[in-house]
């Protein structure tokens, strides 16, 4: 427990300190102007990602109660594959959506020069692909926390955010400084990611049976859970990213930029209890699947 729980917190703190590390040179390389559009994807991040309708948690549950149950590797498969195939529809979703609304977003919301709205307009297109890529990674997360490899996960975070932050700077200052590039690159690591999250996963999910399909009577056995969990996180998000959403309209991309920053520092005491949370669930959930309760109790 004690070993998950500083894996975890590895798996939270290393990406952070990199990133806030890799901002200010970011921002400089950018603009702090351009900069405003990275600050403007992590509001959009944290909004997508609760609309997940609770997907990460949920599957997390599910793997975490079926090991309890000895569900064999077909169920498991079957469950992975439902999630995969919603996910695949909600990545095209959310890219046609922002290919369409992009260059309204740009002239119409964000207070963005004329000479930067080509390269802003271009940004947009790629955030599409980047937040819909995130669900991938947040739903292979949580199958690694539903099977307790905490540590794994943590690895591939770490790896993950080495790749991203410090690839970011040298694709700016190797190639161009421009926010497209930056929004190319970040898709690209998203993609790495949620491959070999994936791949980690597989491992422990067992070699692919014949039955594995998708299965439309999974989701409405987890519907209830999901839900409630999904609503939860939407009103956090009102209550959390709403002074964000407001300043994108109301003021320029670079105070929103100073401002981004601003709040990644004062996050960071978060970084100390989520990693526990992160453990915590998976392992409750396990031990009331085999009514342990003494050991509950002890937890």
């Amino acid at each position: 427990m004690t070993r998950n729980i500083i894996a975890a917190l590895l798996g939270k703190v290393v990406p952070a300190a990199l990133t806030l590390g890799a901002l200010p040179v970011i921002a400089k390389d950018l603009g702090i102007a351009q900069f405003g559009l990275v600050a403007f994807y992590v509001v959009l991040q944290a909004i997508f990602q609760s609309f997940d309708f609770g997907a990460t948690q949920t599957y997390t549950r599910e793997l975490s109660r079926q090991r309890t149950m000895s569900a064999s590797n077909g169920h498991l498969q079957t469950l992975t594959m439902t999630l995969e195939v919603l996910l695949i529809a909600v990545l095209v979703v959310v890219v046609v959506f922002f290919l369409f609304i992009g260059d309204d977003l740009v002239v119409a919301w964000l207070n963005i020069d004329a000479g930067h709205r080509l390269g802003s307009m271009r940004a947009i297109h790629l955030m599409g692909a980047a937040l819909g890529l995130n669900y991938f990674i947040l739903i292979y997360q949580g199958g690694l926390y539903g099977f307790e490899q905490i540590g794994t996960a943590a690895a591939i975070s770490c790896v993950s955010a080495v790749l991203r932050t410090l690839g970011s700077i040298f694709v700016l200052r190797t190639f161009s400084s421009s926010v497209e590039v930056y929004f190319l690159w970040l898709t690209i690591t998203n993609v790495l990611q949620a491959l070999i999250t994936r791949i980690a996963l597989q491992r422990h999910l067992g070699p692919a049976a014949q039955e594995r399909r998708f299965d439309g009577k999974l989701l409405r056995s987890l519907w209830r859970f999901s839900l409630a969990v999904g609503v939860l996180n939407i009103l956090s998000v009102v209550a959390t990213q709403a002074d964000r959403i407001y300043l994108s309209k109301t003021v320029s991309l670079a105070s929103l930029g100073y401002y981004a920053l601003a709040l990644q520092l004062a996050a960071i005491p978060t970084f100390l209890v989520l990693p526990v949370k992160d453990v915590l669930f998976p392992r409750f959930t396990n031990l009331l699947g085999t009514g342990d309760k003494a050991e509950l109790g002890r937890l």
